[in-house]
Order: C-alpha cells, then structure tokens, then sequence
C-alpha cells in the first residue's frame, strides 16, 4: 500500500522547485540590470564602432556635454509685472503668480 503523505512529500517537492526556479530568475534580472546600468554606453552597440579614434573621441565629446545644458525658461512675462505694481492693489491676483516669481529669482541668483 502507498503511504498518504507520499503525494503530498512530491507537491511541497514541486513546489520548493518552482520556488527556488522563480528566486534564480529574479536574482539573475537583477543582476543583470545592474551590471547594464553601471556600464558607461549601456548595453547597446557603441556609437560610430567603425570610426576612426579621433571621430569616436568627438562623438563621446558632444554625447557628455549634452548632459550639462539645462535651460530655465522665465515664467514671468513683462506683461505680468502689473500684479506687481502699487496700483494692482484692486486687481484680482493668481495664486500661482508668487510662485512663478519665486522660481524665477531662483534661476536668477544662480
């Protein structure tokens, strides 16, 4: 005769394989996304591969200096500044408009 616990012994058995199968899976993406995220160009094919040295060095160049442009556009316009004046005092004001100036100084004194 079988014992009873004998199908159970091999569903618990299953299911520590499906379990540790799924953990490897998991550890592995991981890995490998981070081993992709720490390599300087990324997983992808380098730029111009079969260019000469000077080329890929120019092409490297320009690629590190876009990372630095930024650009804050001013959100307070000439025309806004009548909020600001002594006679708007009866003009409705926007809520938003202290904190569009409050960014704009920002960018200035940077």
């Amino acid at each position: 005769m079988a014992d009873p616990l004998s199908g159970i012994a091999i569903i618990i058995c299953i299911a520590f394989g499906i379990l540790t199968f799924v953990l490897l899976f998991i550890f592995a993406n991981r890995q490998i996304k981070r081993f992709s995220l720490k390599s300087k160009s990324g997983p992808h094919i380098p730029i111009a591969q079969d260019a000469p040295k000077s080329v890929q060095n120019e092409i490297n160049r320009r690629l590190d200096v876009i990372k630095t442009i930024a650009y804050q556009p001013i959100l307070l316009k000439k025309s806004d500044e009548i909020y600001f004046t002594e006679e708007s005092d009866n003009i409705q004001k926007p809520s938003h408009i202290y904190r569009m100036k409050a960014l704009d100084s920002i960018s200035k004194i940077r």
